[in-house]
């Protein structure tokens, strides 16, 4: 299902104007999605691609979670992050937006943006927001 199909779905759900989010990872090499409202780009961390045992894994296995959570800037690229999702989430709440979509990127979508949008999901739907995850580099590989 493409994003805007599935936008649509969740705004057509949407009837007691509660904000609904989406984190979405891509891969920059496939080019950034159409749709998003905030975009992150996640190549500063290093890349477990570039690891041998790692490669053909994906962010949501948990060699390449303890790899990347090894990595400092990663833990304070969360905390500054978690900090300006709540501003953007709090204005967005103010402004009265039914929909946001803040967006990952890393080099292919497979390893980092991956595991950081779910990381991120899980930040927050223990707070109660609506949120839904997409990764559209392991959805077109078919590799979820």
């Amino acid at each position: 299902m493409k994003l805007n199909n599935i936008s649509n779905t969740i705004l057509q759900k949407n009837n007691n104007k509660i904000l609904k989010i989406i984190f979405q990872s891509f891969g920059f090499k496939y080019k950034i999605p159409s749709y998003t409202n905030y975009l992150f780009d996640v190549r500063f961390l290093p890349n477990p691609y570039w690891k041998k045992k790692l490669k053909k894994l994906n962010g949501l296995n948990k060699k390449v979670i303890k790899f990347i959570e090894k990595q400092k800037k990663f833990n304070i690229f969360i905390e500054k992050t978690k900090k300006y999702i709540n501003y953007l989430i709090n204005i967005s709440k103010k402004n009265k937006c039914e929909l946001i979509i803040i967006s990952f990127g890393c080099t292919g979508g497979q390893h980092r943006s991956v595991y950081i949008v779910e990381k991120l999901y899980n930040i927050f739907k223990v707070k109660g927001y609506n949120i839904i995850t997409i990764h559209n580099s392991l959805l077109n590989k078919k590799i979820i």
